[in-house]
C-alpha cells in the first residue's frame, strides 16, 4: 500500500498549516465542499486575517503535490468554552454560487443571457463567465456536436429545444431564475451531470460506463473495509413512471410510460410533467427519470482506512468498484458507481468514505439485477 499523501490548505493564496482536521467531499452530480477545524487564536494576526466571516476568501486544497479543490470560504463558526476553543470552517467549490446568485445586471445587456442555437457547453460558459469562472465538458465525455439546423428545431415552452443533436433552440435565462436549476434542466436532457474540477470551474460530466472498476472490495467484518452501510428508500421505488409533456402553441402534449422491469406484481405508479422538454421526448425523459430513480432508492456507504485505491491513486467520483458485502445485503459481487468520495485527515489518520449506487443511476440505464437477489434470479434478470 502506498503511503498516504498529506492534505494541505491555501487561504488567500498563502499556505495555512494550523488546521487540526480536514474533510473534502467530492460528488459526481453536485459541487465539492471542504470542512476544516482550526484552533481559535484571536490574538494571532495571521488567524484574524485568514479566518474571517463574510470574507468569501479563496481556498485551495492540495493532496500531496496535486491540486484537488478550488473554492470559497463560506461558514465560519467559532465555538469556545472555559476549557477549549476552535473554529469550524466550511468552503464550497466556485460553481456552487450558481445556486446562490444570478448573473449581474450587466450580463443581460444586449441579449447576453439568450442562447439561440447553442449547445450546453456554450450556454454554461456564458453564464459561468459572468460569475468569474469557466465551464467545460470532461475530456472523456461524449457530447458530440451536430450541425445546427433550424429545420430540426421545434419551438416549445420558453423556446423549447432542438429535436436532434446537442444544440438547443431558443433558450434564455430570465432575471430571477437560478442558473443552477436552469443548467441542471438542460444537463438532464443530455444525460450529463454538473460538478466541479480541481481549478474550481464547472465540469459537465457523463456517467462512466461499467466495466473498469478501480478496486475489488470484500466486507466480511474484517479489514481492509471498515464498514458498509446500506441506505434503502422504498418510497422512491416505482413500478412505472409516466412523463406527460405539455401542450404548446396548440400542439397537443403526449405521454410515455416506462415500466420497471425489476418490480413485477406490485402497483406503485408515478408520473410527472417535465417543464424543460418538448413533446417528442417523453420516452427519453421517462427512461432517464427511471434511471435516476435507481440512484435514489438504494445506496451504500463504504468506509475505508485509506484515501487510496489498490493502484495507489486517490478514490474519485464517477469511477466504479466491485463490492461484495453480505452483511449489507450485497450477496452477489456487484459493480457499483462511486457517487461521492469523502476524504478525511487529521494528524493521526487518513480515511475515506465512498458513497456508491447502482450502475446506470445517472445515465438512464437500468441495473441488470439487484445484489440481494438469489443467484438464479439475478441470472434470469440479466437475460431480460
Amino acid at each position: 500500500m502506498s503511503a498516504e499523501p498529506r492534505i494541505s490548505l491555501q487561504i488567500n493564496g498563502k499556505r495555512f498549516d494550523h488546521w487540526t482536521s480536514v474533510e473534502v467531499e467530492r460528488h459526481v452530480n453536485c459541487y465539492s465542499t471542504v470542512k476544516f477545524e482550526t484552533p481559535f487564536e484571536p490574538n494571532r494576526k495571521e488567524f484574524r486575517q485568514n479566518i474571517k466571516p463574510f470574507s468569501f476568501a479563496p481556498v485551495q486544497v492540495f493532496v500531496g503535490d496535486g491540486l484537488l479543490f478550488t473554492g470559497t470560504m463560506m461558514d465560519v463558526n467559532p465555538a469556545a468554552d472555559a476549557s477549549s476553543s476552535a473554529v469550524s470552517v466550511t468552503c464550497y467549490a466556485r460553481p456552487a454560487i450558481l445556486d446562490d446568485c444570478e448573473p449581474p445586471n450587466s450580463a443581460y445587456d444586449d441579449g447576453g443571457m439568450e442562447f439561440d442555437g447553442m449547445d450546453i457547453v456554450e450556454i454554461a460558459s456564458k453564464i459561468c463567465g459572468a460569475l468569474g469562472f469557466k465551464a467545460d465538458i470532461a475530456s472523456d465525455g461524449s457530447v458530440q456536436d451536430v450541425q445546427f439546423s433550424k429545420k430540426k428545431i421545434r419551438i416549445g415552452r420558453r423556446g423549447g429545444r432542438g429535436a436532434k443533436g446537442s444544440k438547443f433552440a431558443r433558450m434564455s435565462l430570465q432575471p430571477g431564475d437560478k442558473p443552477q436549476s436552469f443548467l441542471a434542466g438542460l444537463a438532464k436532457q443530455r444525460d450529463l451531470m454538473l460538478t466541479d474540477d480541481e481549478d474550481g470551474d464547472l465540469l459537465l460530466l457523463q456517467p462512466v460506463a461499467a466495466g473498469h472498476p478501480v478496486a475489488k472490495l470484500v466486507f466480511d467484518g474484517l479489514p481492509p473495509v471498515i464498514a458498509v452501510t446500506p441506505q434503502f428508500n422504498p418510497q422512491d421505488f416505482f413500478s412505472e413512471i409516466t412523463a406527460w409533456t405539455p401542450t404548446v402553441r396548440g400542439r397537443k402534449g403526449t405521454k410515455y410510460t416506462q415500466k420497471n422491469p425489476l418490480l413485477d406484481g406490485v402497483i406503485r405508479p408515478s408520473s410527472f410533467k417535465p417543464d424543460d422538454t418538448d413533446r417528442g421526448n417523453a420516452q427519453e425523459t421517462a427512461r432517464s427519470h427511471m434511471g435516476r430513480m435507481f440512484g435514489n432508492m438504494v445506496g451504500w456507504e463504504v468506509e475505508l482506512p485509506t484515501m487510496l485505491d489498490p493502484n495507489g491513486n486517490l478514490y474519485v467520483p464517477n469511477t466504479t468498484i466491485l463490492l461484495t458485502a453480505p452483511k449489507a445485503m450485497i450477496y452477489l459481487e456487484t459493480e457499483l458507481l462511486i457517487r461521492t468520495v469523502t476524504l478525511r485527515q487529521d494528524p493521526n489518520a487518513s480515511t475515506c468514505t465512498l458513497g456508491v449506487v447502482l450502475p446506470g443511476s445517472f445515465s438512464g440505464k437500468f441495473p441488470e439485477f439487484f445484489p440481494w437477489e438469489e443467484p438464479e434470479i439475478a441470472a434470469l434478470q440479466k437475460t431480460r
